[in-house]
């Protein structure tokens, strides 16, 4: 369930628990929204079935206890037949992809559900095909899934690596799953008597296409290129192996598209001398364009590039041969890594402009691991927690005591000074944090550790979460600063009326014109992002923004939304647009990620958006969750 899901479910258990109707102000109370919201939240909950489940009275609102009651009996009905609702979307899909068209009160009668409830569900059917550029056709009550092979084919690899519904997975799902990871066992036995290894997400990619043809998208893959007699024996060997196993057949052209998928996937170690000039030039120079937009120093030499120019190289030879591969870590990734994704989607266009490539949004995943994976290092480096150290000299004590602590930290502190004779020292020049076995007057501001003089485990795992709890304070305060710099009154609104996601794109840049922040071509770099990927990460909100990072002044726009609008695969209805000029690039590198970090925190964006009637009131309630 969503977090949407999840303010509907509170609602009826506010009024399951209530002895009369409750006043819509009461509700709103009680769930942290305004009154506008509990009216949607009504209409939603009636609208999800063929009678009324709240009434509307002239003292409040009321649960239809019997409503209530069915519902939740066909839905314990439809869970036993292995569907929770977060699988239904999935399976739903899945059956549209695989055939069609489908009757819709079939539908309904197969997954246990009202009509009206698999209408809701192919809404968001269509909304998850509008991402691959797909179609959901209709004519009467038959549906059916129209667009290319490929299209289809990568819309079944989502679905089919889809992570379970987190209330708990059906017994349907926890089947598909063993059943792919026997797949991945089976294809990995026999590319291992042919000495052929793959790595773990190229060998899921290799098995997710082969489960996809055995649900009945098999490929419609051509002449297959010319590949070693290595190669094609062991591809041969992998159909025949699956063939067995599952004890159905494969398409004669699985054959070669799994001899071309190990021709481009298996490969030797290469070392600069085995890298394309070209491929290496382009990584050299994406690098540096990162350094210089970014203000990091991810290009250290050729050396330091070797490992992302070897991946690049390989990439471009998937691209140019079709083979396309899923997304190895889902949209969690990018909610979780901001800023890493914005890394690789800036390195992507670079390459893009210099290989006459297009990249694939799983393959910009990738990229964002190794920049990511160099980035996070830089930044350790450059956020690293002081500590002044306070212990007293007896024996080697103090000296165990800095290894342990260095150790135990992971490279997110630093003891910058050892204090073995307490003195005015400490209070005169403090670091971020003081680890002392001895009791200490000291600005009261700094915080303070007290541990035993033997620093103990229990002692550094303290430690150790007071460093997180510094670095966390740190970086929130750091998304305050920016947000009470950048953004004034004339640049927050609460939008009453209903908007697309261009219209609401359309009302920021309107704002941030009107205060000198943007020019004329702002508006069409924020669609150009948005296309490549949604700044909605996964929650109630977006960040748009452009890639260049070229504002006339940096600003900050805030939109909280009465009607949530669609924005990729969420709902949001709170839109804050970044317009980030060239002097506060490390502002906007510096604050991303905790930005979507506080965000992402479904009960404080329900206070952001409950007291965002009012700028005063929006920025109270950020104060509050920043400063946390």
């Amino acid at each position: 369930m969503g977090t949407r899901d999840d303010r509907l479910e509170r609602l009826i258990r506010q009024l399951e628990t209530a002895e009369g109707p409750v006043p819509a102000r009461a509700l709103a109370a009680a769930l942290h929204v305004t009154d506008r919201s509990i009216r949607s939240y009504v209409r939603q909950l009636n609208g999800a079935g063929e009678r009324e489940l709240i009434a509307s009275t002239p003292a409040g609102y009321r649960l239809d206890r019997r409503v209530h009651r069915e519902r939740r009996e066909l839905a314990s009905r439809g869970r036993d037949r292995g569907a929770t609702p977060h699988e239904r979307l999935h399976e739903l899909t899945r059956r549209l992809l695989v055939s069609g068209p489908h009757d819709v009160f079939a539908l309904a009668e197969d997954f246990c559900v009202s009509p009206s409830t698999i209408e809701a569900d192919l809404g968001r059917v269509r909304m998850l095909l509008r991402d691959y550029d797909l179609v959901l056709s209709r004519s009467r009550d038959n549906v059916a899934v129209e667009g290319p092979e490929r299209r289809r084919r990568r819309l079944m690899r989502q679905v089919l690596l889809a992570p379970g519904d987190r209330d708990g997975e059906s017994a349907a799902h926890v089947a598909r799953r063993r059943r792919r990871h026997e797949l991945m066992r089976v294809v990995r036995g026999v590319l291992e008597s042919f000495s052929i290894s793959l790595n773990e997400y190229v060998l899921l990619d290799l098995c997710t296409h082969l489960y996809i043809a055995l649900e009945g998208l098999p490929t419609s893959y051509g002449e297959p290129a010319a590949a070693p007699a290595r190669i094609l024996r062991a591809a041969e060997a992998v159909v025949r192996g699956v063939e067995e196993w599952s004890g159905r057949r494969l398409p004669a052209p699985e054959t070669g598209f799994v001899s071309a998928f190990l021709l481009v996937s298996t490969h030797q170690a290469l070392d600069a001398a085995a890298l394309d000039p070209h491929v290496a030039g382009a990584v050299r120079e994406g690098a540096l364009r990162l350094d210089d937009h970014f203000l990091v120093r991810l290009y250290d030499g050729e050396e330091s590039m070797l490992g992302l120019a070897v991946h690049v190289q390989h990439m471009v030879a998937r691209i140019r041969s079709g083979h396309d591969v899923a997304r190895p870590f889902g949209p969690e990734f990018q909610m979780s890594h901001p800023l890493a994704h914005e890394l690789a989607l800036y390195f992507s266009q670079s390459l893009e402009g210099s290989l006459g490539i297009q990249i694939p949004r799983p393959e910009v995943d990738f990229l964002a691991l190794h920049l990511g994976a160099r980035f996070q290092r830089l930044m350790d480096a450059e956020q690293l927690v002081t500590i002044t150290l306070v212990l007293p000299r007896f024996g080697t004590i103090a000296d165990d005591a800095v290894r342990r602590l260095t150790q135990g930290l992971h490279g997110q502190a630093v003891v910058e000074r050892l204090v073995t004779e307490i003195d005015a020292e400490v209070s005169r020049r403090p670091s971020d944090l003081v680890v002392s076995a001895v009791d200490l007057d000291v600005d009261p501001s700094v915080p303070v550790v007290r541990i035993s003089p033997l620093c103990s485990g229990h002692d550094l795992d303290l430690v150790h979460r007071t460093v997180l709890d510094e670095r966390r304070r740190t970086q929130r305060h750091r998304v305050w600063s920016a947000l009470v710099a950048f953004t004034d009154e004339r640049l927050f609104e609460h939008v009453e009326e209903e908007l697309t996601q261009d219209g609401v794109l359309g009302r920021a840049f309107d704002l941030l014109r009107a205060a000198g922040a943007v020019g004329p071509a702002f508006l069409d770099d924020v669609r150009d992002r948005e296309r490549r990927s949604p700044t909605a990460f996964g929650g109630r909100f977006a960040i748009p923004h452009s890639l260049y990072m070229d504002a006339e002044r940096t600003a900050l726009c805030v939109l909280i939304l009465a009607h949530p609008v669609p924005w990729g695969a969420s709902a949001v209805d709170l839109v804050i647009t970044l317009a980030v000029g060239p002097r506060e690039r490390a502002v906007f590198r510096d604050v991303l990620d905790e930005l979507v970090r506080v965000l992402s925190d479904p009960v404080g964006v329900d206070a952001l958006v409950s007291a965002g009637m009012h700028y005063a009131g929006f920025m109270a309630a950020l104060r509050r969750q920043t400063m946390i």
